[in-house]
């Protein structure tokens, strides 16, 4: 058998990422914590979420009543607002019970259903503790008190099926030397394949249960898919801090996927000698996967496979040497990771320099191109042409880890490099080999640049798009209503703002951050120091928050705080308006001078 199939781990034999502790805690947790208990288990798709819920399965053994729900096999149909009510009677069903208990409860479940369907589903969310805009005026209607009676009466019956199920798991066991089950515990996986606003209102649902006696849910889910539901469902202006009170509201542990504890160089050895293949040294291998597709599984064994194809389909290219195996990986990383620049690449054979890739490694460079202005290097080596060319093509989003990406080429340069860490014409040849075969596992029907992807509005399926933009720039009040049309700001070309009367040149989203919220602490430091002391009293932890890595932050420099940068140009628009705002000025009085973007098919 060969290549990697994205089939969940079945047991702790097969923890090649070795996250037994994590494994052991949570499970250990589970068993002794009070109930009701809700566990978000948090990662990008594809961190291996599955696997690590099916591991604590495993480890909870015969101690808990399982209950395994998993809401991709209804995502795929056009359920609508059956999809939260039908989780709830699958939920019922799955404990196993039988007569008057799941008769009166499924009377109940159709009662509900009922209610919300006359009075709309956002009335039960007001019920459950999200308050939103417009659904309490609905849920203030004479449908309110239908709703609150029909939950309530649900609850209880649903409170008394798991009393029965734990009951009845008991009777089966009382004769043996298993242990008795003293609670049930939900495994809800894939939320995360949902809608984002469809998951939101599959958990304003399972809240009316989450605080049920000896009941402990696992949630396969991500506070980001959270966050971009309750935009999607209420609309931009809700804010971050609105989808963190949700978020917490549920939730009372929130379990972030280990995966950059992921023991990456075991999986590498062990797929290589899967794949009959010799590696002397992993570290050069995982040093590329961190800085491109990251620890994500899924990510990694996609690229395995490419990478296994790949030596199948030119076998007779007889890639012998680990260097040129090494050389292989590295150009499939940047394929999945980068593939604006691999398409560059490709369509520039034959011209490649090592000015070009030594200058993609160094961030102050790639930030001065992306800029417009020069770089603050103290050598005087002049910028290659291709690099230039690059940027000129390359719409690198500014909340892009400028860094991670001259992490990576710094690996890729020391894959192709065979002297000392110093590229010679021979290694460019050798990677104009290669690059002419990787074309096969490519996404794109050819090396044409600037590509994404949108949602179709009627199916949710991704739909192919290129960018362009105005021929001429224009300025903009940030409080003009284009952010509700996609792309909105995001993929705009800034060249400048307005503020005050001062007009300011600048083309980086996060440097025109700093610039515009200096500007407001010089117009009034004491007032600027209050908002930053309570940023959630004016909806603007978005901006003051800064619990992420220092990477994703900006200086103001008079002020001298740091900001959060990491988040679409979008959002930096949004947390400007409330910023403004807070301040005591009209948002209209800053403009953006951009070169908006549109997408055509």
């Amino acid at each position: 058998m060969v290549g990697f199939t994205d089939k969940p781990l079945s047991g702790r034999s097969e923890d090649i990422f070795a996250v037994g502790k994590y494994i052991n805690g949570l499970s250990s947790f589970i068993l002794e914590c009070d109930t009701p208990m809700t566990v978000a288990v948090q990662g990008d798709w594809g961190s291996g979420k599955t696997s690590f819920m099916m591991l604590i399965q495993e480890a909870l053994g015969e101690k808990v009543l399982p209950v395994w729900f998993n809401t991709w096999q209804f995502s795929q149909f056009n359920l609508g607002d059956r999809l939260p009510l039908l989780l709830v009677s699958r939920l019922i069903d799955s404990l196993g019970l039988k007569g008057i208990q799941t008769d009166s409860i499924k009377s109940s479940l159709r009662t509900l259903g009922g209610v919300l369907f006359r009075v709309g589903l956002s009335a039960a969310s007001t019920v459950t503790g999200l308050d939103v805009a417009g659904a309490a005026e609905e849920a203030m209607s004479s449908g309110e008190e239908d709703v609150t009676e029909a939950i309530s009466t649900l609850k209880d019956r649903f409170q008394d099926c798991v009393k029965k199920a734990l009951e009845e798991a008991n009777k089966k066991t009382q004769n043996s030397d298993g242990p008795e089950k003293d609670r049930v515990v939900f495994f809800v996986d894939d939320l995360d394949r949902l809608e984002p606003a469809r998951a939101v209102e599959l958990l304003e649902v399972l809240k009316l249960f989450l605080d049920c006696d000896k009941c402990v849910f696992l949630l396969a889910i991500d506070y980001s898919v959270v966050s971009q539901g309750i935009r999607q469902k209420y609309g931009e202006s809700l804010g971050v801090d609105k989808g963190r009170s949700f978020f917490d509201k549920i939730i009372q542990l929130p379990f972030k996927m280990p995966v950059a504890h992921y023991k990456i160089g075991n999986f590498i050895q062990a797929a290589m000698e899967q794949m009959h293949l010799s590696v002397n040294d992993a570290a050069p291998y995982v040093s590329l996967i961190q800085t491109s597709i990251g620890y994500n599984p899924r990510g990694m064994k996609r690229l395995l496979n490419a990478f296994l194809l790949l030596q199948r389909i030119h076998s007779d290219e007889q890639l012998d040497q680990e260097h040129e195996k090494r050389l292989l990986f590295a150009v499939l990383c940047l394929q999945l990771s980068y593939e604006e620049v691999y398409n560059f690449v490709v369509r520039s054979s034959g011209q490649l320099t090592p000015e070009f890739f030594n200058q993609l490694t160094q961030p102050a460079q790639i930030l001065a191109e992306l800029s417009g202005e020069d770089a603050d290097d103290e050598t005087e080596e002049e910028t290659d042409p291709l690099f230039h060319a690059l940027f000129q093509q390359w719409e690198l989003d500014d909340s892009a880890n400028v860094n991670r990406i001259a992490d990576f080429m710094k690996s890729f340069r020391d894959a192709l490099a065979t002297t000392d860490g110093k590229l010679t014409q021979d290694d460019l040849k050798l990677l104009e080999n290669i690059l002419n075969f990787s074309a096969t596992t490519t996404a794109e029907t050819d090396a044409s640049p600037s590509r994404t992807f949108a949602s179709n509005g009627r199916t949710g399926k991704g739909i192919r798009y290129k960018t362009q933009h105005d021929k001429v720039a224009t300025y903009y009040k940030i409080s003009e209503p284009i952010i509700s049309n996609p792309p909105g700001w995001n993929k705009s070309k800034l060249e400048a703002f307005r503020l005050f009367g001062q007009e300011v040149p600048v083309h980086i989203y996060s440097v025109m951050l700093s610039r515009v919220l200096d500007l407001l602490y010089q117009k009034n430091p004491q007032r600027f120091r209050e908002i930053h002391a309570n940023p959630a009293a004016h909806d603007l932890l978005s901006l003051f928050g800064c619990k992420r890595n220092s990477s994703h932050t900006v200086r103001v420099p008079n002020a001298g705080v740091d900001v959060e940068v990491n988040s679409s140009c979008n959002e930096k628009i949004i947390g400007l308006q409330k910023m403004m705002t807070a301040m005591g000025y009209n948002p209209d009085d800053l403009e953006l001078k951009v070169r908006l973007a549109h997408y055509v098919e």
